[in-house]
């Protein structure tokens, strides 16, 4: 029998409650977010916590988590925006939640397969232009696997409320709206 671990340790999707278009991932010990900080605007990071934008501004989501032993593949047929961060777990006990991190509210993950230490978040996204439209799917996935830091990076940049957020002066504003997605940037 080989001593090769399959990449993905566990696969499960949450029903998450979004609130104000936010999503959290929460370490036992959590910190705060500092907003000017921010490099990716889709996804935040503090110590002991992160802030996703959902795709969606208000009600339940899906959610699926994929927690890996080793990095993982991103999905990148299936997804409009893909961004990927460094994450620290003082504890490696997470839990997902919206708003307002109330515990009847909070899904606890599976403990992390390496434990406290560096994580690589990858958070893909569908659905940003929508603007909370029925008839636009939007659709998200959280990938997390252990990895030393490394730097933030857009590995997909479809949305046109992305491309704005990213590079305000480049792309045209939707004026709050989430409606334009003409157009495709991949960025490595």
């Amino acid at each position: 029998m080989s001593g090769h671990k399959p990449p993905v340790a566990h696969t499960e999707v949450l029903a998450v409650e979004v609130r104000y278009g936010q999503i959290y991932l929460l370490d036992e010990a959590p910190g705060e977010i500092d907003d000017a900080a921010d490099p990716l605007v889709i996804i935040q990071t503090a110590s002991g916590v992160v802030r996703f934008i959902a795709g969606a501004e208000w009600g339940t989501v899906d959610l699926r988590v994929d927690i890996g032993n080793q990095a993982l593949d991103p999905d990148l047929e299936g997804y409009e925006d893909i961004v990927e961060i460094s994450f620290g777990t003082p504890t490696g006990r997470l839990s997902l939640g919206g708003w307002s991190w109330d515990e009847e509210e909070l899904h606890a993950l599976p403990m992390l397969p390496a434990g406290p230490g560096t994580y690589r978040l990858r958070y893909h996204v569908t659905g940003m232009d929508g603007d909370g439209h029925p008839d636009v799917a939007v659709d998200h996935c959280l990938q997390i696997w252990p990895e030393p830091p490394g730097d933030p990076a857009v590995l997909k940049c479809t949305s046109s409320y992305f491309r704005h957020r990213l590079a305000p002066e480049a792309a045209p504003a939707t004026g709050g709206d989430r409606n334009d997605a003409s157009s495709e940037t991949a960025v490595d």
